[in-house]
């Protein structure tokens, strides 16, 4: 069995530049995606509970963040306007 303990939140969603994460877990790794599946950005290595995200160079759409911890991975939808 699989348990994935991994809470987060991000904001200001929808958002026009950079968001804001906030974990209950050491977050390792940040995948950014298209509504493709296409990866666009990575952050590795990160061991943080807090970070931030700029998405302000990418064009308005929706987007996929997957954060990814020790506890499991969560992957949260996001609009960037």
């Amino acid at each position: 069995m699989i348990h994935n303990d991994l809470e987060a939140s991000i904001f200001p969603n929808p958002t026009t530049n950079c968001l804001q994460i906030y974990s209950n877990s050491v977050l390792k790794n940040i995948y950014l995606f298209d509504a493709k599946g296409t990866i666009l950005e990575t952050i590795s290595n990160l061991n943080s509970q807090n970070s931030s995200f700029d998405l302000g160079h990418y064009s308005p759409g929706i987007y996929f963040l997957k954060l990814e911890s020790a506890s499991g991975s969560k992957t949260i939808r996001v609009t960037k306007n």
